[in-house]
């Protein structure tokens, strides 16, 4: 017993000395942060319409945040529909200023590449961006 036990001893001491004990035991596996940007453009229809979409996804939480401005007079206090990739994400109201903004927590999953649609309650294409890695 006692010479079993220098054995097991001995080789613990030299898989030590090889740095076979040294390997760090994996911990559990961190979700990656993605932050993705586009910027919106206008369309013919809607030639002054401009903005941008962030999406931020971290630890399960997704948010997503578009700003348009230069819309015309005859979408002030309609509601625009916005599509990530065909996806419905929500809508936004137009203020009397021309301006829309939506923020919220989102559970559609988006990638670098997806395009951010908004369209007029006609269906009409209104701005529109590709989401894109953002690099600060």
């Amino acid at each position: 017993m006692f010479m079993n036990r220098s054995r097991v001893i001995g080789g613990l001491l030299a898989a030590s000395a090889t740095g076979v004990l040294l390997v760090p035991l994996a911990g559990p596996a961190q979700a990656a942060e993605v932050e993705l940007a586009a910027r919106m453009v206008h369309t013919a229809r809607f030639p002054h319409a401009h903005g941008s979409a962030e999406y931020d996804a971290e630890n399960g939480h997704r948010e997503f945040e578009v700003h348009l401005a230069g819309l015309p007079g005859r979408l002030h206090g309609r509601l625009v529909t916005v599509r990530v990739h065909g996806t419905f994400v929500g809508r936004m109201r137009v203020s009397a200023s021309g301006r829309a903004h939506m923020d919220r927590l989102t559970r559609v999953r988006m990638q670098a590449g997806n395009v951010v649609r908004v369209r007029a309650p006609s269906g009409r294409l209104v701005s529109y961006g590709t989401l894109h890695r953002d690099f600060d």
